[in-house]
Formats: structure tokens, sequence, C-alpha cells
């Protein structure tokens, strides 16, 4: 069988109930385990898993394991989608099967299409974008309990059983639970067992507290229990004696040498079961809409029980029936994300369509505060999920009947209900913007900024600059140059005011971004558009480069290096485009130093990449001082990389074709070059150069085929050189 790794808080592997596979290829292990866990872990206190080797297992194993994951975490590469892994495959098949839900962290780019298309449309997040880290914890929101959920669903159950059981007996542990759960009149009481204990570890303190804390102890009873020294016997049975414990000793497949040890039930006898449940939990409880939806959410997330969602279900669609809001949402969300049923983009929609309405009754009839802000904000939720499955007609309906009421929310609320119609205004304007009506999108954004501009609230400030981000990309791409930037700086002067309220590096980390976003769009402007800028593009690059390496000295992470090397690569590029190429060579050195930090072997794409792009940069800006062979060290160097990305079935072809030509290109020109000017110093012979650029157009051919184009570059060069 595979080789089980584990990652945690504590660094232990014990006591945990949340347990998350780490699906992916062997080969991605070492980039992405670490990134993702931490990240997982700083939301959710899990215990994630991840298969050490490629080794496979057999299906029974795959259902002895996999029966306790709550989570399937894959990070989707390429080498995860054209590599056909077996293990790999089998485990990301397994869980659609069993309907464990299924998180892919998009970690290259352009993969969403392609992994829509090898493995089905499910729920993304990308990894490389700056929302990543907020939808990562909305979404493990969806699939974990917090603290105040656990203690409501404690109240809920009628009582607890504590289920005391050989490890090697898990299997018949389970068929009693299953057993007690089948008879109707005790589904609502709680299970407890060290199903999430790795085998042979023990927490006496924790197994000790939920024992006393049990109504009742049921033993499952086998000839392990018996027939040598173990925990149940000389620990468990000791403190339920001591405690004076009711118990039930159920018989699970004992032989004829242990059956007469004590007063057992057969496995099989449901009566007598009944009759001792019922002497110990006789009284029911009250079947109210929030205590079904309360146990519903018990079987889902497993909590003070097994999860079972043919439970779950049962429980919620009670509550659902009975008009509880909260079951709406859950059950939208488990056909939304595929949580123990089968993904269902109709169910999904059903119900939150359902929960839109009752909403919108509610406060017809009531014209509450609250209920009018529900109304709105499942509006967006609804939009939400039918964006992720595609169908983005029927949120924009939902999104449009919400705005009909915009009116009268306003005479009845005033500013109180401002931020909520200026979320659905924002989500508006993106409708507008996916159906390419420009002026219609800037008139709903200019409104969501009217409404986000009753509060200087960091919420409010937050939601505007996402708003002015928005208009800003509509007005650069319709071509209004001035005010896009204009905007663009109102974003960077928005970002400053909230770092001057909460002043911590989220906040300065925000700025930064934000300033490199001005620069990169200061970038791509012609000369007649950098005119009657609203700020000195100077400053802006090297306030680039300042801020980011402020940022980093006070952090020393991973994220805020990159952004420090794309600091001095932008600074680098609008100093190449002023004509100062030493200073531009200077700054895209310290940027190509940063972004490789002398281990490309373990570099990710992204880095990858942009670290080709910078060689790209100091090569051009040797061209430009005439340092032919600095710029051919640079460019083979950028060449190396895609190379190497090319090798690893990580790469990207047409990147690799364009430096291949160039460098072609410059081995010739530098070539002809050296020779023409007979130096007796030079560091490689003229001709061996002209070898090696012919060496490169015979790579390209083999990439392409292309024998036509290839015999044209040949004889270009060949003429270069006569």
């Amino acid at each position: 069988m595979f080789e089980i790794g584990f990652m945690s808080r504590d660094g232990g592997c014990r006591g945990y109930k949340n347990i998350i596979f780490f699906c992916c290829h062997n080969d991605d292990l070492n980039n992405y385990l670490e990134i993702i866990a931490s990240d997982i872990l700083s939301i959710t206190d899990s215990l994630i898993l991840y298969n050490k080797n490629d080794a496979g297992c057999t299906s029974e194993e795959f259902d002895a394991f996999f029966s306790r994951i709550s989570l399937l975490a894959v990070p989707v590469t390429n080498r995860f989608i054209e590599d056909d892994l077996q293990c790999c495959r089998a485990e990301f098949q397994y869980a659609i099967e069993k309907h464990i839900p299924i998180l892919p962290i998009i970690c290259e780019n352009r993969l969403e299409e392609r992994f829509n298309e090898t493995c089905g449309r499910l729920h993304t997040i990308n990894i490389m974008k700056p929302s990543y880290k907020s939808m990562l914890k909305v979404f493990l929101g969806h699939l974990y309990a917090d603290d105040n959920l656990h203690e409501k669903i404690k109240d809920a159950f009628k009582g607890k059983i504590f289920i005391s059981y050989r490890k090697k007996d898990y299997l018949f542990a389970e068929n009693v639970i299953r057993t007690i759960h089948s008879l109707g009149s005790f589904c609502d009481v709680s299970c407890w067992f060290d199903d999430y204990l790795t085998l042979g570890e023990r927490f006496d303190d924790e197994i000790e507290q939920n024992l006393i804390d049990s109504d009742a102890v049921v033993v499952v009873e086998t000839d392990n229990v018996w027939n040598e020294k173990n925990y149940v016997v000389d620990c468990e049975l000791v403190t339920t004696k001591k405690y004076n414990k009711k118990t039930l000793f159920i018989n699970c497949g004992l032989t004829d040498d242990y059956r007469n040890r004590v007063d057992d039930v057969e496995i099989e006898d449901t009566v007598r079961i009944s009759e001792f449940l019922d002497s110990v939990f006789g009284n029911k409880r009250s079947n109210s809409a929030e205590r079904q939806y309360l146990l519903g959410m018990a079987y889902l997330k497993g909590v003070l029980t097994e999860r079972n969602p043919e439970f779950a279900l049962k429980y919620l669609n009670e509550a659902y029936l009975k008009g509880y809001a909260k079951a709406f949402t859950e059950l939208a969300n488990m056909y939304r994300y595929g949580n123990s049923v089968p993904r269902d983009k109709d169910l999904a929609l059903e119900y939150s369509n359902s929960l839109f309405s009752l909403y919108e009754d509610s406060f017809k009839r009531t014209k509450e505060l609250a209920t009018a802000k529900n109304f709105l904000n499942t509006a967006l939720e609804f939009c939400s999920i039918s964006e992720e499955f595609g169908d983005f007609d029927r949120g924009t309906l939902i999104v449009m009947h919400a705005l009909l009421y915009e009116v009268d929310f306003i005479r009845w609320f005033g500013d109180s209900i401002a931020f909520e119609l200026g979320t659905v205004n924002s989500k508006a304007a993106k409708i507008k913007r996916h159906n390419a009506d420009f002026d219609s999108a800037i008139s709903y954004i200019n409104t969501a900024l009217k409404y986000f501009d009753k509060s200087d609230s960091v919420l409010n400030i937050r939601e505007t600059i996402t708003a002015l981000s928005d208009k800003a990309s509509v007005l650069l791409n319709e071509g209004r140059v001035q005010e896009g930037l204009k905007t663009l700086y109102s974003v960077v002067l928005s970002l400053g005011n909230i770092h001057e309220k909460v002043h911590n590096i989220n906040s300065a980390r925000d700025c930064t971004i934000a300033v490199h976003r001005l620069c990169y769009t200061v970038l791509k402007l012609d000369e007649d558009e950098l005119k009657d800028l609203p700020f000195d593009p100077n400053n802006l690059f090297e306030s680039a480069v300042s801020q980011s390496k402020d940022i980093y000295e006070k952090t020393l992470e991973k994220d805020d290096l990159s952004n420090l090397a794309r600091a001095y690569n932008f600074n680098g590029e609008w100093l190449y485009r002023k004509n100062l190429f030493e200073d531009a060579v200077n700054n895209f050195s310290c940027a190509f130093k940063i972004v490789t930090r002398g281990n490309v072997e373990n570099a990710l794409y992204n880095d990858l990449l942009f670290a080709s792009k910078v060689a790209r940069n100091i090569g051009d800006s040797f061209v430009e001082l005439k340092v032919y062979m600095a710029a051919y060290n640079a460019y083979s160097k950028g060449y190396s990389l895609l190379s190497d990305m090319y090798e690893r079935n990580i790469g990207d072809k047409v990147h690799l074709l364009t430096y291949l030509s160039e460098l072609s290109e410059l081995l010739g020109d530098t070539a002809v070059f050296l020779r023409s000017n007979n130096r007796a110093e030079n560091i490689m012979d003229p001709f061996d150069l002209f070898k090696n650029a012919i060496d490169v157009e015979v790579s390209l051919y083999d990439l392409t085929g292309d024998k036509k184009h290839y015999m044209e570059r040949r004889d270009k060069l060949i003429k270069k050189m006569v």
C-alpha cells in the first residue's frame, strides 16, 4: 500500500476529526504540499495526509483508508492533467464516486478550462489570484463546524453513547453504530468512538472524559476483546464500572470459547438493543426545525457522531420543509460542492432560489432590515453558484430582480442598507461587463460607489476599492486611458486610507500590490498617453521597489520576495524605456537573482516563467549597450529556464519556441559582430557561436517539424556569416 505522510498544526497525527487528503502528482509534492497545507492549517485545525510515493492500493484498502477523509485537496498542474499516474487518478476518481468534496487548486497558468474538460467542472480556486486565501477560507468554512456550531449540536442530541472496541475491530464498531442509528427512535443519539485516532496511539484523558460524559457504554464484543491484554478491558471497562455506567455488550462474532463471559446481545437482536436504549433515552426531545437542522449538521460534518450523508439529508430536508433558512443554505452548498452528495447544479440553484423567495416574502411581509439584507445577500450567493456552474443567465435574472426593490430599501432603511445595495450594484456591473454593455457597467459601478461612500469603515473602503478596480478595467479596455489611470490611482489612495486606519503588514502589502498594478498599466502606455498623469511615474516605479523591499524585510516571506523581484523588473522596464540601459540592467539583475535564488530545480512554474522574462529583459538591455556576449549569456539563461520547464512537462512550448528563435538570432549577430571586430581576446570563437546558432535552429526544427522555415532561417544565418 502507499506510504502515508501527514502534516498538522501541532506536528501530531491523533485526535483529528477533519482529515484532508492531499491528492497530487508525486513530482508536485515538493512544490505545493508545504504551501497549500500551511494555508489550510492557518484556517482549520485539521490533519493533512498525503501519499509519499506513487504506489497504489487495493479497493479494500481504499475503502478502509478513505472512509475517514472529509476533503480531497488537489493542486492542479500540467503534470496532474497530462500524466496518467494510476494512484493519483484512482484517488481522484474514488472521491467523485463516494461524494467526498474535492477542492482543485489551480497552480499554473491557463489550466481552468483544461481541468474542466479533463476532470469535469468543479469549484476551483486559483493560488495565483489575490482572492485565493479568502476563497479558501469560505470553502473550508462550508465543510467544517466552528466552535459555536459544535456547542449547539452538542445540546441537540438527546444523549451520548460511548462505543468501546478494539482497534482491529473497527469495521464491527461501524456496524454497531449503523445498527443503533437504524432504529428510528435513536438517530438523534450521538455515538462517540475514536475513529479519528491513529492506530496504536492513545490519549487516555480524552477517552476517559468522553466515557464520563456519556449516558451509556456499548462494548463491541469479539474474541479480540477477551483473548489478550488490551485497552478495552484494562482501562475502558474499569472506568465504566467506576462511574457506574449502563453498559450493553453487543456480540459481533464471538467463538464458543468466549460466548458465556458476559450477558451479551446478538447484533441482529434489534429488539433487545432497542429495549436497552429506551431504558437510557426514554424521554424524546422536540422536533423543532432548529434541532433538526443541528442534527443534520452533526451527521454532515461528523460532530459528536459519524459522518452519515443519508441522515444529514433526512434532518436537513425536514428543517427545510419547516422553512428553516439555514437548512436552505446548507442543502444548496451540499449540492454546490458535492459534499456527501453528487454535485448537482439544478438542486443547488433550486435550494438557493427557495431561500431567495423565502426572504423576499418575509421582507414584503415584515419590512425588517435584517430580512432585507439577507434577501440581497442571497441574490449574490445565487449568482455565485450559477456562475460556478457556467449558468450566468440565471444569476443575472436574480440580481436584476433584487434591484427592483432598490428605491424601497432606501426609503425604508436609509443608509443602514447602503453597503448591501452597493455590493449588489457591483455584481450588476460585472454582469454588464460580461455582456459587453460597458456604459451600463460604469453606471452600476458609480451607483455602487455612491452607496459605499455612506461610510468610511474598512469594509466599505475595501468594497470601494473593488468597484474602482472594476471601473478602471472597463475604462482602460474602452480606451479611456486618462480616466482609467485616475481611477487606478484612486485605488492606491483608498488602500492608503485603509493602511492609515489599520496599519498592519497586510494593508501595506495591499498598497504595494496596487502600486504594482499601476506600474504594469503605465508601462503599456504610449508617449501621448503618459501626458497629464495625476502622479509622477518616476516616483511611482521607485516607490514600488522601496515599498516592496520594506515589506519583505519585515516579513521575510516568499510571496513578498516575489513581489520585490517584480518591483525591480517594473523599474528596469521603465528605465529601459527612458534609454537608461545600465540602470535597467542593474534592476533586471536584482530581479533575476531574487526570483531564482540559486535553486532553479525547486522553483515554482510562475517563478521560472518570470525569471525567463527577466533574462530576456537583461539580454535586450545588453544588446542596446552593444555588449553582445553578455546579451548572449542572458538569453541563454532564459532559454535554459524555459527548456528546463519544457523537459519537466510543465513548460510553455510557445515561450520555448520564441526563446529558441531569439537565441538563434542573437548567436548569429554576436558571431558576425565578433568576427568583424577581429577580437583576439574573444571568450568564444565566432564560428563556435555560429555552430551554436545552427544547433538551436535544429532544436527549433525538432519541435516544429517545419522544414521550409528551418531551411530559410539556416540560409539566413549562413549569409550573415559569409
